[in-house]
């Protein structure tokens, strides 16, 4: 709306980042509704929090462990983005800080992954020939690719990784593509008998690729 008053947008900006999910109810009009076949049902929230944000002196009173970072990237096609993200383990939980993604061709593809500011990340070993083209173009920037360990199970161990490593998954709000994919992806129904499956759809999941 062009027509919003300032302070109206301001209070929406600060509900996003405070109560992501009162947030888009409110102002997105967005139903408020949570399901068992959402494959992340209860896992995640958003919050926004950076690793430049947590107190690191060991002697601070807030001071709750180290965080460990990390970064990767799930190269797309013409059919599906390119999608990299930065993310960190802290107090038992993991935190989504940094997200970038797009339909893009090989020099795209390497901005994607220069938005996430990280000099060495993992990215999938089954497209070599993609990986060493784009290292290519980031070796100039002192980033590099290496192979993140895969299994012949990937989406499902990625899920099960997800699910039971970590106390609580918290996505930045501004890590909208990855928001969208925790949102739309669903386990397969049964049609005749409505029982959810173990069999994730194949759909919003280029974000667990990582």
């Amino acid at each position: 709306n062009p027509f919003c008053p300032e302070n109206i947008l301001v209070d929406a900006e600060q509900m996003k980042q405070d109560d992501y999910k009162r947030y888009k109810h409110i102002y997105l009009r967005i139903a408020k509704e949570t399901t068992e076949i959402q494959v992340f049902y209860e896992v995640w929230d958003v919050k926004a929090l950076n690793p430049n944000e947590i107190e690191t002196d060991t002697r601070h009173h807030n001071y709750k462990g180290q965080i460990k970072e990390f970064a990767g990237v799930a190269f797309g096609n013409s059919q599906t983005p390119t999608s990299a993200l930065m993310a960190f383990e802290y107090d038992g939980d993991l935190y989504i800080s940094r997200s970038a993604s797009g339909v893009e061709e090989l020099e795209g593809m390497a901005n994607i992954v220069r938005q996430i500011d990280k000099k060495l990340v993992y990215c999938q070993p089954e497209q070599p020939a993609t990986r060493r083209n784009i290292n290519k173009l980031l070796t100039k920037d002192g980033i590099k690719l290496i192979d993140a360990d895969k299994s012949k199970d990937v989406v499902l161990d990625s899920i099960k990784f997800l699910h039971g490593s970590n106390g609580k998954i918290y996505i930045h709000p501004d890590c909208q593509n990855v928001i969208d994919d925790f949102n739309n992806y669903f386990w397969e129904v049964d049609k005749h008998t409505n029982e959810i499956l173990d069999i994730p759809v194949d759909k919003h999941n280029q974000s667990f690729h990582e």
